[in-house]
């Protein structure tokens, strides 16, 4: 199938299955109708690092996609994981102006964190509540 057949999900396996334009890539192949597919909502935001591991105070460059652009712009927030799994009070916060959010993909430079540990970023839209997902990443000592 032309344009179908041959797309890449470049996701890790774990959250692939959440992925709405692969599950509308699958329910294409699988023959489901084009109403069906339509009611697969597409996430608002959504949060992408380069790698899932980190050195102490490395810069990562975080991709943020924007599928509802916000007119008041995006807060992204990084933010260490207790013990619990529960998120602690971040300790980034930067503001995203609304003229960056426009083009729908906005990359973000970020100083991560100057101490080993388990970490979150997210990012929400300031107007709306939109929010997306975690993402967890790890900063080790570096070698």
């Amino acid at each position: 199938m032309p344009g179908v057949q041959f797309q890449l999900d470049d996701d890790e396996h774990g959250r692939t299955f959440r992925d709405p334009a692969l599950l509308k890539t699958l329910g294409t192949l699988l023959g489901v109708s084009p109403a069906m597919l339509a009611v697969i909502p597409t996430p608002p935001i959504r949060v992408r690092l380069p790698k899932a591991v980190f050195a102490i105070s490395e810069a990562a460059r975080i991709n943020i996609e924007v599928m509802d652009a916000s007119s008041a712009g995006l807060v992204l927030e990084i933010y260490p994981i207790a013990e619990d799994g529960s998120a602690a009070e971040p300790m980034v916060s930067l503001s995203v102006t609304p003229a960056n959010v426009a083009s729908k993909s906005v990359v973000v430079e970020a100083k991560l964190p100057g101490k080993p540990g388990l970490y979150g970023a997210r990012a929400y839209s300031a107007d709306r509540g939109n929010a997306s997902e975690q993402e967890g990443f790890a900063v080790q000592a570096a070698n």
